[in-house]
């Protein structure tokens, strides 16, 4: 499955993690989780951060007032990093933590620009080696300009399932190759566009916790 995101979109994280569980639900060998990053600052990263989030998590017993409580720490961690796309990512990194997924990064090319061919290239053959190893279910977390040449290259290696978020103005702004990259999205009848609604739009941190369990994901210690 291959998720593709805007960045720095809360709604998009919380399309993740419904999807994250309903894939953990399938049952069907050790799941992974690959994000848009290098792959070992990524680890170094998780192995940092993940320990201290799991650390504020309510107890299974935990009454309202805990669970008010963790929310806030949460909050003030991911609002606090640098930017929004490592505090979304952090919240990622405690999903992926508890629902037992393995993680792992498939762009050790990111400072390259953002299109570039070899970056793109890198990132099929990392992906397509973590699928080679047939561990489990897949998850990619990628941004959604790559979706086009990532979904097309997949399709060798696996079944692709794909959701896009299109919002307001997708495959009408931007320069002509975004535009390109977009209507081939929107031809193609295997991609599932959705839009983000006001309500995930606008969504907070803060009702991280609750959203993960109504999602299926357990947030306790």
């Amino acid at each position: 499955m291959i998720l593709f995101e805007n960045h720095a979109s809360t709604g998009c994280m919380l399309v993740q993690l419904s999807a994250m569980a309903a894939v953990k639900e399938s049952g069907k060998g050790r799941a992974t989780l690959l994000l848009e990053q290098r792959n070992d600052e990524l680890l170094k990263f998780a192995d940092a951060q993940v320990p201290k989030m799991k650390a504020v998590l309510p107890k299974e017993s935990g009454d309202a007032q805990e669970l008010q409580k963790a929310n806030e720490d949460l909050t003030k961690r991911f609002s606090g990093a640098k930017k929004m796309s490592t505090g979304l990512g952090m919240a990622k990194l405690l999903t992926a933590s508890q629902l037992g997924f393995q993680v792992g990064g498939f762009d050790d090319l990111n400072s390259a620009p953002m299109k570039s061919r070899a970056r793109e290239d890198s990132m099929v053959k990392s992906i397509s080696e973590r699928l080679d190893r047939k561990e489990g279910p897949v998850v990619v977390v990628a941004g959604r300009e790559h979706a086009a040449k990532l979904i097309r290259d997949l399709r060798h290696h696996a079944q692709v399932i794909s959701l896009v978020t299109a919002d307001y103005g997708f495959g009408q702004s931007g320069d002509p190759e975004t535009q390109a990259r977009h209507a081939e999205l929107l031809r193609s009848d295997d991609v599932h566009l959705y839009r983000n609604d006001a309500g995930l739009r606008h969504a907070e941190f803060k009702n991280f916790l609750e959203f993960a369990a109504a999602a299926g994901v357990p947030m306790t210690r």
